[in-house]
């Protein structure tokens, strides 16, 4: 039919996501997972060399799955923002970054109940389970974050991370440098992509977060106005008062807000594709499923401030407040 949006599978499982058992530890191959986000600019498995793999330092969204001949190691972001799930029973175990694909492993041969405790807990919270470790069902665990996977002699071992996530003040010589080195580490990003496209939106509004952002990406060097500079121009929430405030700081910087990149044709996705990124990524942690129907054909990479929104709407309060915070949801 003429003009119909053409569909087909651009989601491969395979490729963004693994299951490991101890039954094919043979067949594992190594492999990158999602990107990681380095001074010298932003990898993923197609560019992956030695010198980006000495580089992974916790900064992005991925997994790495190095199978030596005597080893597995596993390695993820220092958020754990795939998640990486463990099924372990005597002389056997199993574990993937997609909670979904290792039940569909589990399902017809092990024994999974479903966990009561968890369930009301995410029903009782706003919209994703804050759990470091349990999940819906009660056999499978949440492997921490700061830990690394390694497997040998058909064993799973852990190895502790120390990502030194202790407060510095800002005041002191110390905190000036780590300051100083966010500020060298991230505006060297924003040039080194900026070299290989123009496919770049940086978020700017009346927020805190997307104007500390924009400052970064600004004092990059680059020519702002050859990349978008995204604002909110509608009249919903305090989006009126923010476009007003992004205005004038465009204006400061003789920017054009806004500004359509180049012609990206959008690839549509086909409903088995849309469902299997739905599960695959969320099912069982999300209240929200976003169901995502296209990408772009040229990847554009956009930075925005959302994540310190997200980080204060948790972490600014003490253990007790926070008991306390969720105990209240879960009164009627």
């Amino acid at each position: 039919m003429d003009g119909a949006i053409q569909q087909k599978n651009y989601f491969n499982t395979n490729k963004e996501f693994f299951f490991i058992d101890s039954n094919n530890l043979d067949s594992v191959k190594t492999r990158f997972y999602g990107y990681s986000i380095q001074d010298t600019g932003i990898y993923e498995e197609g560019n992956l060399d030695e010198q980006a793999v000495a580089g992974l330092d916790g900064c992005g969204c991925y997994i790495y799955v190095k199978a030596d001949e005597s080893k597995i190691t596993i390695q993820q972001d220092f958020n754990g923002s795939y998640g990486i799930y463990l099924y372990s029973t005597e002389g056997y175990f199993a574990l993937s970054n997609s909670f979904y694909m290792l039940i569909e492993h589990l399902k017809e041969d092990y024994t999974l109940t479903l966990n009561i405790d968890y369930c009301n807990h995410i029903l009782c919270d706003t919209l994703a389970s804050l759990s470091c470790q349990e999940t819906p069902i009660c056999e499978i665990k949440l492997i921490d974050k700061d830990l690394n996977i390694i497997i040998s002699n058909n064993t799973v071992k852990f190895q502790q991370i120390d990502y030194k996530e202790n407060s510095i003040k800002l005041s002191s010589e110390e905190g000036i440098q780590v300051l100083d080195q966010w500020f060298y580490r991230w505006t060297a990003l924003f040039r080194n992509l900026k070299m290989h496209t123009n496919n770049i939106s940086v978020d700017l509004s009346g927020g805190f977060d997307s104007r500390i952002v924009f400052m970064l990406m600004a004092e990059s060097g680059i020519n702002l106005n050859e990349i978008r500079v995204n604002a909110v121009n509608d009249d919903l929430h305090t989006h009126r008062e923010d476009y007003e405030i992004a205005s004038e700081l465009a204006k400061h910087y003789n920017v054009e807000l806004n500004k359509k990149l180049d012609n990206n044709r959008l690839l549509y996705y086909s409903f088995e594709d849309i469902v299997n990124m739905a599960y695959h990524n969320k099912m069982g942690f999300h209240k929200e499923i976003y169901f995502r129907n296209a990408k772009k054909e040229d990847k554009v990479y956009r930075v925005g401030g959302g994540g310190g929104e997200g980080v204060r709407d948790h972490w600014d309060y003490s253990e007790s407040e926070f008991i306390d915070r969720n105990i209240n949801y879960a009164n009627p």
